[in-house]
């Protein structure tokens, strides 16, 4: 108890003297912007990702020039074919950055806080360590988990606190970020733990004691001038996943689609937010992850009006352009066609099966997710192994014919199994705008698309669906 009062005593310290810059209004403030250049570039891109999300950034002539999209000050990972490095810029900066392809550690510039970004890059290191054994953090009693957040804690405050010892000409605004990486780093672990612990401990009796719960409380003052700093955005994104658990397991188990996480999420928003920007940038975030991943099912009631009330352009713009993609899979399209091979070189074709439903598994045999939908689809499959009237089929990814054929063999998959392979980046995964296995997709018997993005086996939503279409 002394440890978790200790932690609540330190965190009130550092939130009270760590005042973040404040941001005027994104309508009469600059964004950030990234300059390049690269001698003897050979690369046509650069990704660069930050908490607004990844952008890939085009390279002509050897150079490159990014205007950040939303007012904030922000820390920018950058990737240039095997070389990365952080950069920190304010509103109105331009942030020039040059260096010589194959000669990058010796000629690597950055106009302005480069000593400050290399610390950043060790302390975003030190701060993320703990999580590289997870079962080992979250698996800690209460008790013990609340000391290692404040040996944490101390830890990282006093590597901020050498580092402005030895650079005395720090920038206030920039020695307040570094604390913030601290803050939120282990906030981020304080929200994920009583959902981890259960998870690891498999204890589903443990439930938060008050004064937990009271530490938990110590950072939520809501700072929308933060959205830019990646430790806040993750905060930010586990405290909205946390609530959102609430939400789903306030649901009726049965009949609860995969799709309606995405309602979970925007209640949580709408309940547990109140800072405008704050609750803009998480509904942005959850309607970009559906359409991301799981296409459009659910997603028009909140991309309607989220289109029509937001003043943020990057964000209208990038859902529309992923909302776009999806028109040739709403239900009732004609399905992408396919044709792949078989365990006996046999090639099949989605047309072939006109006249039945098609239960699509796209999957891989690395793909842990996908192996644990298996045993649900073999019970399905075997519940319907008589009726004529549907298919089931699995399409691989995998690049290693011989391993997709000793599973299919070893676990005795049934229905028509098939090898898309490396092809499958130019064929179904394109066709199908699958970005992430596994992925399900359901077809009439007219050919045409159900849910691109249909119900995984393990859903009892998917038993419901094929119970009213076959039955």
């Amino acid at each position: 108890m002394y440890k978790l009062f200790t932690f609540t005593c330190f965190l009130t310290l550092l939130l009270v003297s760590c005042n973040a810059p404040k941001t005027a209004d994104s309508k009469s403030t600059k964004a950030v912007t990234f300059k390049g250049k690269i001698e003897h570039a050979t690369q046509k891109q650069i990704n660069i990702s930050t908490p607004f999300g990844r952008m890939p950034v085009a390279v002509k002539a050897g150079e490159f020039e990014v205007e950040m999209p939303l007012p904030y000050a922000v820390v920018a990972d950058f990737q240039y074919n095997k070389n990365t490095w952080k950069a920190y810029g304010k509103p109105g900066e331009i942030i020039e950055i040059a260096f010589k392809e194959g000669d990058f550690d010796n000629t690597f510039k950055v106009s302005k806080y480069g000593k400050a970004n290399e610390f950043m890059a060790d302390l975003s290191k030190q701060l993320a360590a703990p999580q590289a054994n997870f079962a080992q953090l979250f698996g800690q009693d209460e008790k013990a988990f609340s000391a290692t957040l404040d040996s944490l804690n101390f830890a990282g405050i006093a590597s901020v606190l050498k580092y402005v010892k030895e650079n005395p000409d720090t920038d206030a605004n920039l020695k307040n970020w570094m604390n913030f990486m601290v803050i939120y780093a282990n906030g981020e672990n304080l929200e994920l733990y009583p959902r981890v612990h259960k998870m690891v401990t498999k204890d589903t009796t443990y439930k938060p004691s008050p004064s937990f719960i009271a530490t938990q409380k110590e950072l939520d003052r809501e700072r929308p001038e933060l959205l830019g700093h990646p430790n806040y955005k993750a905060f930010l994104d586990a405290k909205m996943n946390n609530a959102a658990g609430v939400e789903w397991e306030k649901m009726p188990e049965e009949g609860r689609k995969y799709s309606d996480y995405l309602k979970a999420e925007m209640s949580a928003i709408a309940n547990n937010f109140k800072t405008p920007a704050l609750k803009e940038t998480l509904s942005f975030g959850a309607l970009e992850r559906q359409l991301m991943f799981s296409g459009v099912n659910g997603v028009p009631q909140y991309l309607t009006p989220f289109l029509q009330n937001s003043e943020t352009a990057y964000y209208k713009n990038k859902l529309q352009e992923l909302y776009d993609k999806w028109a040739h899979l709403e239900e009732g399209k004609v399905a992408p066609n396919f044709t792949y091979p078989d365990l006996e070189k046999t090639l099949h074709s989605l047309g072939d099966y006109k006249g039945k439903y098609v239960y699509i598994d796209v999957w891989a045999t690395w793909c842990g997710p996908c192996l644990a939908e298996q045993p649900a689809l073999a019970k399905i499959e075997e519940e319907y192994k008589d009726n004529p009237n549907i298919v089931f089929m699995g399409v691989s990814t995998d690049a290693n014919q011989q391993a997709w054929e000793n599973m299919v063999k070893d676990r005795g998959l049934k229905g028509v199994q098939l090898l898309a392979g490396r092809d499958s980046q130019t064929g179904i995964s394109k066709d199908y705008n699958i970005s992430g296995i596994p992925r399900f997709i359901l077809v009439d018997k007219e050919g045409n698309i159900i849910n691109a993005n249909a119900e995984r086996p393990s859903s009892p939503g998917l038993k419901a669906q094929l119970a009213e279409l076959l039955e």
